[in-house]
């Protein structure tokens, strides 16, 4: 069993937004272009929305597998210790997965390697954490869930 998800798209959309208008704002503010001002927010919010979107999450028998924007984290369901709720940006609730250790690779999602893992990942705890709710809404009635339910973990 091996099954690949992608970040949902509102939580892309939603986390994609915010930068390019206040991008375009400060164009416009600077420039007195609004044209420029849109084009520009316009171009931003394709950039961010597709490096979002070249995140993963790969779910397999023994653990989890997550693509991040520079490096992968991969974890076992046997090192699951928590699932807590957090928000994310302060505004949607999701399901973070909490483990007491990680396997992490420095590369990038497009399998560029990368001389290291960036040090803020394991300074904020990064390399034990999964927003498992980031890429499935209701990841209980999902191939995640029946994983973690099969290790006796009670989410």
């Amino acid at each position: 069993m091996q099954t690949t998800y992608r970040p949902r798209w509102s939580l892309v959309l939603l986390s994609s937004l915010v930068f390019p208008a206040l991008f375009g704002l400060v164009f416009a503010a600077l420039s007195r272009s609004v044209f420029g001002a849109v084009v520009g927010a316009l171009l931003t919010f394709g950039l961010v929305a597709s490096r979002m979107r070249r995140r993963s999450l790969t779910v397999h028998e023994d653990g989890m597998t997550a693509q991040r924007d520079a490096y992968k984290i991969s974890v076992k369901w046997s090192d699951l210790v928590e699932v807590r709720r957090d928000k994310l940006g302060g505004l949607v609730p999701l399901d973070v997965m909490v483990f007491s250790r990680s396997e992490l690779e420095p590369v990038d999602a497009r399998g560029k390697v990368r001389r290291s893992v960036p040090p803020k990942v394991t300074e904020v705890g990064a390399d034990r954490r999964i927003q498992v709710g980031v890429y499935v809404r209701d990841w209980r009635e999902s191939p995640i869930g029946r994983a973690v339910a099969a290790t006796g973990f009670q989410a």
